[in-house]
């Protein structure tokens, strides 16, 4: 690999400090706690199923807003029904790993 290679691959890097990581890592894992139901994961994609209410929905749109806005190596999209709803995070590969803290401890 060249350096003129290294230069084009995607920085897998959270622009958060560490206080907010922990605290962004918290609501996730609390959110995982309450309604997630599913994981899939693959190279540079993870895919979580939940069941949510109203207001847990709002979180988790919150979230995915903050994410957006810190991660820009990844792709993070909601679809939502009244009580289920799937995130989808694509990225390079890696990016399943990178977003592993969102499935709470030990689901991943």
């Amino acid at each position: 690999m060249t350096a003129e290679d290294r230069t084009e691959l995607p920085v897998l890097a959270c622009t958060l400090t560490a206080g907010g990581q922990a605290a962004r890592v918290a609501r996730w894992q609390e959110l995982a706690r309450v309604g997630l139901r599913d994981v899939e994961s693959g190279t540079g994609r993870l895919r979580l199923r939940y069941e949510l209410s109203p207001a847990e929905l709002a979180e988790l749109r919150e979230l995915v807003d903050g994410e957006a806005q810190c991660c820009g190596f990844a792709r993070i999209e909601v679809t939502a029904t009244e009580r289920e709803a799937v995130l989808e995070v694509t990225g390079p590969a890696g990016t399943e790993q990178f977003f592993d803290f969102m499935t709470g401890p030990g689901r991943s």
